[in-house]
């Protein structure tokens, strides 16, 4: 099964390219993200058969896992925009559906208790504000971020990404 993911923003501040921070992606496309420009945008509708993701140049990406010492799964993503907003596709190979998050489960006669084995499907995409990223919060390195958060749980009912800035 591939997860298919559609997010469109208004650019305001948004740079029109974004850095992978990896060496060369598996796929041998450069390592930088370009959107491209569209007469019109993609209908946000989790397909990817819109006829302004044909043009969009590709990024494969490694997929970092917080439980792998090296990332082996990746993520195509894909961006365009028409001058005021610009769209991301992101599509991952994902053989579960994962579309509950710490769900809560009767257990008689303890009462409720949240399935905490069970965590939702996620993307993030950060922008980078002020400073360096480093994935360890600990390291001591001052950075700010701009963060968008989709979960197929949290998020994903109401048609939204989180938007946080991040300060390490």
């Amino acid at each position: 099964m591939l997860k298919i993911l559609a997010v469109a923003v208004s650019m305001g501040a948004i740079a029109l390219c974004c850095a992978n921070p990896g060496p060369e992606s598996p796929s041998g496309a450069a390592d930088e993200l370009v959107a491209t420009k569209v007469p019109k945008l993609p209908a946000i509708d989790g397909k990817a058969d819109d006829d302004a993701w044909k043009t969009a140049k590709e990024l494969v990406v490694k997929i970092d896992q917080p439980d792998e010492e090296a990332p082996k799964k990746t993520i195509s993503i894909k961006a365009v925009h028409d001058g005021d907003s610009i769209c991301f596709l992101m599509v991952w190979a994902d053989p579960d559906r994962n579309d509950q998050h710490s769900p809560f489960l009767w257990k008689d006669p303890a009462g409720y208790e949240a399935d905490d084995e069970k965590v939702e499907d996620a993307c993030t995409l950060g922008f980078e504000l002020e400073g360096k990223f480093d994935s360890d919060m600990k390291a001591g390195i001052e950075s700010k971020w701009d963060v968008w958060e989709w979960g197929a749980a949290r998020t994903n009912p109401s048609g939204y990404a989180l938007d946080r800035t991040h300060v390490y």
